[in-house]
C-alpha cells in the first residue's frame, strides 16, 4: 500500500516538473501548427516581405504567469533591442488581463495604428483561486523606434487585437501581442464541429469534430472523428 501511494506521488511529481500542456483553438474552416500556452504571452514581430515565408522574432513577456525581465522596470530601462528586431521597443504600461475594446468617440492624437479609435482599459487579473476558468487578456502601450532612435510611433498591442502593420524602409511587419506558441510538426484542418443537447437542456448528448491531420514528413494524412471521452491519437 505504501509502496502504491509512493509511486502515484512519484508519478504526480514526474508530471508537474516535465508534462508541457497547450492548446489548440481552431476556427472552423481553419488549419493550425501550432499549439499555445494560456500561462504566456509574448510579443510578435512578423517581416512579411519574404515571398515564401514569414520571418518571425518574439519577445517572451511572461511565462507561467510571471513577468520576464522585459517587463522588469530595472531591467528594462532602456528600449528592448535585438538584431532580429526591426526596431526598438519601450514597454510603457503593461495590463496583465484588460477589459474588451470600446470606441473612441474622437481619434486619440497620441497613438498610432488601432489605438487612435479604441481605448483598452486594465481589468481585474485572475488568481489561483478563481473558479470561473476565465482567462486574463493581455494589452501593452509601447513605443516603437527606428535604428536612429527616431520615434515610428506608439501603439496599443492587445490580444483583443488583430496583428497591426506597420511599414518601415519599404518592408511590412505585423506586430501582435499573442500567447506564447509552439510549432508542431503537423497541421490540424477543422472540417466540422457539432455541438447538440438533450432536448430541453443544456446538457450535451454530443461535442464532436471533424478534423484532418496531416504530418509535415509525408507520414500522416488522414481524417480523424473526434468525440466526447475518444481524442485524437
Amino acid at each position: 500500500l505504501h509502496l502504491g501511494v509512493l509511486l502515484m506521488m512519484y508519478n504526480e511529481l514526474l508530471v508537474g516538473v516535465s508534462a508541457i500542456e497547450g492548446q489548440m483553438s481552431i476556427r472552423e474552416g481553419d488549419t493550425v501548427n501550432y499549439e499555445h500556452d494560456i500561462r504566456a504571452i509574448e510579443l510578435a514581430v512578423v517581416d512579411t516581405s519574404p515571398k515564401d515565408h514569414n520571418r518571425v522574432t518574439v519577445v517572451p513577456l511572461t511565462e507561467e504567469g510571471v513577468p520576464t525581465q522585459f517587463l522588469d522596470p530595472d531591467e528594462n530601462a532602456n528600449a528592448i533591442q535585438h538584431p532580429d528586431l526591426p526596431f526598438s521597443i519601450e514597454i510603457e504600461k503593461y495590463f496583465k488581463n484588460s477589459m474588451p475594446p470600446r470606441n473612441r468617440r474622437n481619434p486619440a492624437t497620441r497613438f498610432d495604428g488601432a489605438g487612435r479609435f479604441v481605448e483598452i482599459t486594465r481589468a481585474r487579473a485572475g488568481t489561483g483561486t478563481d473558479t470561473g476558468g476565465e482567462v486574463d487578456v493581455s494589452t501593452v502601450e509601447a513605443v516603437l523606434r527606428n535604428d536612429k532612435n527616431k520615434k515610428i510611433g506608439r501603439y496599443v498591442l492587445s490580444q483583443h487585437l488583430k496583428p497591426q502593420s506597420i511599414q518601415i524602409d519599404g518592408k511590412t511587419f505585423e506586430v501582435a501581442l499573442r500567447f506564447k506558441r509552439t510549432y508542431v510538426p503537423y497541421s490540424l484542418h477543422l472540417t466540422d464541429v457539432r455541438f447538440d443537447k438533450y432536448i430541453g437542456t443544456q446538457t450535451a448528448s454530443n461535442y464532436s469534430s471533424d478534423v484532418r491531420l496531416v504530418a509535415f514528413d509525408g507520414s500522416v494524412d488522414r481524417k480523424v472523428h473526434i468525440w466526447m471521452n475518444n481524442p485524437l491519437r
